[in-house]
């Protein structure tokens, strides 16, 4: 099939992509040991190729400059993902990227999550990638140094953007700085439906933020929050958004730390909530107040507890009692 991958050596790839083999469209190397050399060598077969869509070149220790021999050929390719996943590119390698991302209009995905890019890096990217591109559907920055500046860059793009719909900051350290950078941009976007935020470390303080932005947000449908020290006073504001927000779809708040407290709050918001379709706790005290909540949804529910996944269609207030006296004795 056109669209599956194909794990590939440099040494086999290269004869087919200078070819232009129409029949190589999806090309992984990822962990093959590439390096800069490799890259070089890559970048010099790419030159003439029309046929490639996704090119996958995770975790093969490429650094930022040799990223400088991809930029013509990306201005100007036909190339839909491009991943660059637990390499080395740092600022240097961001801004090749950069230069290459104003002219292009194909790229629809693009990861560089874990390639140590700090605040400058970042910067260059969130103008090329969100202002000046208007195609990128896909933008995965997690794993890498910025900061709350960096934050605001992508605030600052987020501003302008319309046509991103999924945006992962996972790891990173912003803290409830960054998260009201963030909330600032949000607030102006109208296509962004997708928003990883685990592991950010933005607590009770940067979910309040964001519960202020996701009142009157009707573009994302996912949000991400996982292990982010949410306490019982954090719970209490996602609540009211779901008693309110008509567009969230999925949510993820597992790995927190909302209490019982925390957890009726939540139970509450459900009761009026009917939009809501995927939520992820992952805790024990409580299910009962939560699970109780969901039997006014009359709608498919997804809901993973103590990370196992129940799928409860409810048809009946004794079909979900059942389901509920299940989850509980299990």
């Amino acid at each position: 099939m056109a669209d599956e991958w194909e794990k590939l050596s440099l040494d086999d790839a290269l004869p087919r992509l200078e070819a232009n083999d129409p029949t190589l469209t999806c090309l992984s190397l990822f962990r093959n040991k590439v390096g800069d050399g490799g890259a070089v060598r890559l970048a010099d077969g790419l030159r003439r190729n029309t046929a490639l869509k996704k090119l996958n070149l995770g975790s093969n220790d490429i650094g930022g400059t040799v990223l400088k021999c991809f930029v013509a050929w990306l201005r100007s390719n036909t190339l839909e993902e491009l991943n660059l996943y637990g390499n080395n590119i740092g600022d240097e390698g961001a801004e090749w990227l950069a230069d290459a991302l104003r002219m292009n209009t194909a790229l629809k995905k693009i990861n560089v999550y874990g390639n140590k890019i700090g605040d400058l890096g970042v910067a260059r990217l969130a103008t090329a990638a969100l202002r000046d591109n208007t195609t990128l559907e896909e933008l995965i920055l997690g794993g890498n140094n910025f900061g709350w500046e960096g934050m605001g860059s992508l605030a600052d793009g987020l501003w302008r953007n319309t046509a991103l719909k999924k945006l992962s900051v996972e790891g990173i350290n912003i803290g409830s700085e960054g998260l009201e950078w963030l909330a600032d941009g949000l607030r102006s976007n109208a296509t962004l439906e997708k928003l990883d935020l685990s592991k950010t470390n933005i607590g009770d303080e940067g979910v309040i933020q964001l519960a202020d932005v996701l009142h009157g947000n009707t573009a994302l449908k996912k949000v991400d929050l996982r292990l982010n020290d949410i306490g019982a006073d954090g719970a209490a504001r996602i609540a009211d958004v779901l008693q309110c927000n008509a567009t969230l779809e999925e949510l993820d708040l597992e790995g927190n730390k909302i209490g019982a407290e925390g957890q009726a709050r939540l139970a509450n918001g459900l009761r009026v909530n009917t939009t809501l379709k995927e939520l992820d706790l992952a805790v024990r005290n409580g299910i009962w107040r939560v699970l109780t909540a969901l039997i006014v949804l009359h709608c498919m529910m997804h809901v993973c507890l103590d990370g196992r996944l129940f799928e409860n269609r409810i048809q009946s207030f004794s079909f979900s009692c059942v389901f509920i006296s299940a989850a509980l004795a299990e």
